[in-house]
């Protein structure tokens, strides 16, 4: 993945969270956080997959991005039942 790529998939994380779901019982630190400091650390992790081949595709992906940047608290739904849509 270029860095083209995920600045791409960055703006589109920080779009799509409005439709990520935060599970019942919060993580204290990303409750914590500001929009902006959620979004950065979206960004953060999916930085860390620059210039690799993760094996997955987008949806999967950007599943995997929010729920490792948000401490394993908000789960980005999947919109098909194989999570490729």
């Amino acid at each position: 993945m270029k860095r083209g790529s995920v600045v791409s998939i960055g703006m589109f994380l920080v779009l799509f969270l409005t439709g990520a779901v935060a599970h019942a019982n919060f993580f204290a630190p990303w409750s914590n956080l500001t929009q902006q400091q959620r979004n950065q650390a979206i960004i953060d992790r999916a930085y860390q997959n620059n210039n690799m081949y993760v094996g997955q595709n987008c949806k999967e992906w950007v599943r995997t991005v929010v729920y490792a940047a948000s401490g394993n608290h908000v789960t980005v739904p999947a919109t098909t039942s194989g999570g490729y849509g």
